[in-house]
């Protein structure tokens, strides 16, 4: 009996790390041009001649802004930490250079927010001084959808992600007039629930590569695919309140973030 108690351990624990690993290697499938440069043809900026040019970089720092919503804020980390924390840590680790966090996100902010917010001018100085800039938004847009039922549900769904698209289109075109050169992180969205309905899955996947398009036009961004680290870990990653990270989940997002910019940190070293 202590034999297939003990046996019947290992298997599970084994299982608990094959899963852990699976995750972790699909997110890091990120979306990203492998060499990404400086090239003010194919960065849609809208309009070239209002650009702002790059600041006199300081070669021994390193400017990081974080924006959008409660999860670049930080909400449902227990230690206070959230991206702004973990960032600063793990960027830490790959480069020498002093390292500072701005993070403006605001709880509950859509894409529409997002852009009100560029268009005040008010983030205009911290992006044009940014090396690289987090982005954390259309969470809040696609869950009004995910709650809803009903016939018309792909009917809304199609008018939400068409908004979305376009908020983020011309979010990310401001950006570019603030700041030419910087490089531009989004967090695509996850489902944070454990009983998941196989049509919201599809609804998710759908807005995600909508969200992958649209990047597709930057050379210098790169979008990070949470959804397949959390569904792997949603028990470990989400906080009590069902919907946030917690700040392993925050942690796992960091280092995915930090890992798919390596190449750029170790340089600064």
């Amino acid at each position: 009996m202590k034999k297939i108690i003990w046996y019947s351990l290992i298997v599970i624990s084994a299982g608990g790390i094959i899963s852990l690993s699976i995750g972790f290697m699909k997110a890091m499938k990120v979306t990203y041009h492998a060499n990404i440069a400086v090239d003010e043809n194919r960065v849609n900026t809208g309009a070239a001649s209002t650009t702002t040019p790059a600041r006199d970089k300081n070669a021994n720092s390193i400017k990081i802004t974080i924006m959008g919503d409660s999860i670049a804020k930080g909400t449902g980390d227990e230690t206070g930490k959230g991206l702004a924390g973990y960032i600063k840590y793990y960027f830490g680790n790959l480069t020498s250079n002093a390292i500072s966090v701005e993070d403006i996100g605001i709880d509950g902010l859509r894409s529409g927010g997002l852009l009100e917010q560029l268009r005040s001018g008010k983030p205009a100085p911290l992006i044009s001084d940014s090396d690289y800039i987090v982005i954390s938004i259309g969470g809040n847009d696609a869950r009004e959808i995910l709650r809803a039922k009903g016939i018309s549900r792909d009917e809304e769904f199609n008018d939400i992600l068409d908004s979305y698209a376009a908020n983020l289109k011309e979010s990310l075109k401001i950006i570019r007039k603030d700041n030419i050169s910087c490089i531009v992180v989004l967090l695509e969205i996850y489902n944070p629930y454990q009983n998941k309905d196989p049509e919201d899955n599809s609804l998710l996947n759908e807005w995600n590569y909508k969200t992958e398009q649209l990047l597709e036009n930057d050379r210098r961004a790169i979008g990070i695919p949470t959804d397949e680290l959390f569904k792997f870990n949603i028990e470990r990653f989400i906080a009590p309140d069902g919907l946030h990270p917690n700040s392993a989940g925050y942690r796992a997002i960091s280092q995915i973030i930090s890992k798919a910019l390596e190449s750029f940190l170790v340089k600064d070293k």
